[in-house]
């Protein structure tokens, strides 16, 4: 994958990964002095005129940018009102401007600074091999579908975080802290459960860029990650990643820079420095309150939710500016 002016396709099907490795631009954790701006909070006051829906006017100033951070969001999946305390945690912590697009469902408390794209579903055929497939949900499908929709929708050609409504910021961000690769310590291969639709996805992407002569890590390590919308278009385009699952950040990320050595990050350990997870209701809360004061980002599932959330409910306690 490398950027439009470099990408070749072949009778327009999924058919190479371009191996011209883009510069990685990383800096060191502690330095935060954003690149694009000079030491600005999204939550203050001076933003008030930038964290605004956006489309040709992302760019505020020459030289200050609004980062568009894109929220795929299904509100029968949603465990309550993790969304809420996801973007009261990002307007808290993100060191540079941004302004919030949730695209899919639509909450009561959203104000108007949200931009919401309504999204139904994205149906797919069925990958079954059979006579008959039938029309089902795909969730990376889904998600592809959206994050398309978004950036075409609102002319999106820079740089874009791509988050969910159960990834929490814990300490402040740059945005070069953010675009730092991360990956998970098993490769695609050896993730998802046996049979399930994220197994075979996972699968589908790793056999994909094994052909392509691309690594196979996981990077699927549901944090906020940062995209080029013209890199990640060109992908859309050459790979068919609304009609079949693909797993989009290992996609991304292992054909844009095959030759990276990412930061390995693990949420279930007990020394991991950047993310914690958690995924059952009844965890050891001394562990996870002691993680809770030490890394970056935590995440959860349904029952994580639950036990984290009066942690969250302390950590960020006031209304966000994009809530009524």
């Amino acid at each position: 994958m490398a950027s439009r002016k470099n990408t070749t396709a072949t009778n327009n099907k999924a058919t190479a990964v371009n191996k011209t490795e883009k510069p990685i631009e990383q800096v060191p954790a502690g330095n935060q002095q954003s690149t694009t701006i000079a030491n600005t909070n999204a939550g203050d006051d001076s933003t008030e005129n930038v964290n605004k829906p956006l489309s040709s006017e992302i760019v505020s100033a020459e030289d200050v940018k609004v980062i568009p951070v894109i929220i795929p969001y299904l509100k029968s999946a949603a465990a309550g009102d993790e969304l809420k305390m996801a973007i009261r945690s990002m307007e808290k912590n993100f060191n540079f401007p941004f302004t919030i697009i949730v695209v899919g469902d639509r909450e009561e408390w959203f104000a108007d600074k949200i931009v919401h794209i309504p999204h139904e579903p994205h149906v797919i055929t069925e990958d079954c091999g059979c006579p008959n497939p039938s029309q089902v949900i795909d969730p990376q499908a889904d998600v592809a579908h959206k994050l398309l929709t978004a950036i075409t929708a609102l002319g999106i050609e820079d740089k874009f975080i791509l988050t969910n409504d159960d990834i929490f910021v814990l300490e402040p961000q740059t945005l070069s802290q953010i675009e730092l690769l991360k990956r998970l310590p098993n490769s695609l291969y050896e993730t998802g459960a046996e049979g399930s639709t994220y197994k075979k996805n996972a699968l589908r992407t790793a056999e994909f860029l094994k052909a392509n002569g691309c690594p196979t890590y996981n990077f699927g390590t549901h944090t906020p990650m940062v995209f080029d919308a013209e890199d990640f278009t060109d992908m859309l385009a050459n790979i068919p990643t609304t009609e079949k699952g693909y797993l989009l950040e290992s996609l991304y990320f292992n054909g844009l820079y095959p030759n990276a050595r990412p930061l390995v990050v693990n949420g279930s350990s007990a020394h991991d420095g950047v993310l914690g997870s958690v995924y059952k209701s009844q965890p050891n809360m001394d562990i996870i309150e002691q993680a809770f004061k030490s890394r970056w980002y935590f995440n959860c599932n349904t029952d994580g939710y639950q036990a984290i959330k009066p942690l969250l409910l302390t950590a960020f306690p006031e209304s966000s500016s994009f809530e009524k």
